[in-house]
C-alpha cells in the first residue's frame, strides 16, 4: 500500500498529471502555467495573480492620482501666474522708473535752463543799469561844464563891458579934463573949495551905503582938483563898495 511508503518514494503514476515532478522533465518542457522564476513578473511575487485588488481600492487610486496630477497642474499654472506677475511687476516698475529718470532729467534741465535765463536777464539789467548810470552821469558833467562855460562866458563879457565901461568913462573924464579952460589964480581956490564940498558929499553917501552916488561926487571932485591924492582913494574905495 502506498501509506507504508516514504513520500518520495510514492509511484508516479499514482501523482496526477499536473503534479508530476519538475525534476523529471526536460527544462524547455516546463508546463505553461509553471513559467521560470526569472520570467514572473514582480507583482505576480508580491500578490498571488489569483489575488484581485478590489474594485473600489482602484478607483481610489485612480481618483488619488487624478486629484495629484491635476493638484501639481493647479501649482505649476500658480507658479507660472506668479511669475509672470512678477516679471510684469518688475517690467513695470522699470517702466516706472525709466519714466521718473527722464521726467526727473526734464527738470532738472527746464530748471538749469531757467537759471540761466535768470542769470542772462539778471547780467542783462545789471549792464543796463550800469550804461544808464554812465549816461546820466556823462550828462551831468556835460551839463556841470556847460554851466560853468557859461558862468565863465558871462564872467569874462561882464568884465569885459566893465573894462569897456571904464575904459569909455577915463576917455570921456579926459576929453573933458582937456576941454575945459585953465583954471585962473582967481579961479583955483574956488574949484577945490567946490572939490572939497563934493568930497564931503561922496564920504556922506559912502557912509549910507549910497556907492553910486558917492562915485559921481568923487568923480566931480576929482575934475575940479585932480590933484588931491584922498580923491583917489575915495574913488577906489566907492568902486569897491559898488561891486
Amino acid at each position: 500500500p502506498d501509506d507504508d511508503l516514504p513520500d518520495d518514494e510514492v509511484p508516479d503514476d499514482d501523482l496526477p498529471d499536473d503534479e508530476v515532478p519538475d525534476d523529471d522533465l526536460p527544462d524547455d518542457e516546463v508546463p505553461d502555467n509553471e513559467a521560470p522564476v526569472d520570467e514572473i513578473p514582480d507583482e505576480a511575487v508580491d500578490e498571488p495573480a489569483a489575488v484581485a485588488k478590489p474594485a473600489a481600492l482602484v478607483r481610489d487610486t485612480a481618483v488619488a492620482e487624478s486629484q495629484r496630477a491635476a493638484d501639481a497642474k493647479k501649482a505649476a499654472d500658480a507658479k507660472k501666474a506668479a511669475d509672470a506677475k512678477k516679471a510684469a511687476d518688475a517690467k513695470k516698475a522699470a517702466a516706472a522708473k525709466k519714466a521718473a529718470d527722464v521726467k526727473k532729467a526734464a527738470d532738472a534741465r527746464k530748471a538749469a535752463d531757467a537759471k540761466k535765463a535768470a542769470d542772462a536777464k539778471k547780467a542783462a539789467d545789471a549792464k543796463k543799469a550800469a550804461d544808464a548810470k554812465k549816461a546820466a552821469d556823462a550828462k551831468k558833467a556835460a551839463d556841470a561844464k556847460k554851466a560853468a562855460d557859461a558862468k565863465k562866458a558871462a564872467a569874462a563879457k561882464k568884465a569885459a563891458a566893465a573894462k569897456k565901461a571904464a575904459a569909455a568913462k577915463k576917455a570921456a573924464a579926459a576929453k573933458k579934463a582937456s576941454s575945459a579952460k585953465p583954471t585962473t589964480a582967481s579961479t583955483k581956490p574956488t574949484n577945490k573949495g567946490k572939490a572939497k564940498k563934493m568930497i564931503q558929499l561922496g564920504i556922506r553917501s559912502l557912509k549910507a551905503g549910497k556907492s553910486a552916488t558917492a562915485l559921481k561926487y568923487l568923480n566931480r571932485a576929482k575934475t575940479l582938483d585932480p590933484s588931491n591924492r584922498l580923491v583917489d582913494g575915495l574913488i577906489k574905495k566907492a568902486k569897491a563898495s559898488a561891486k
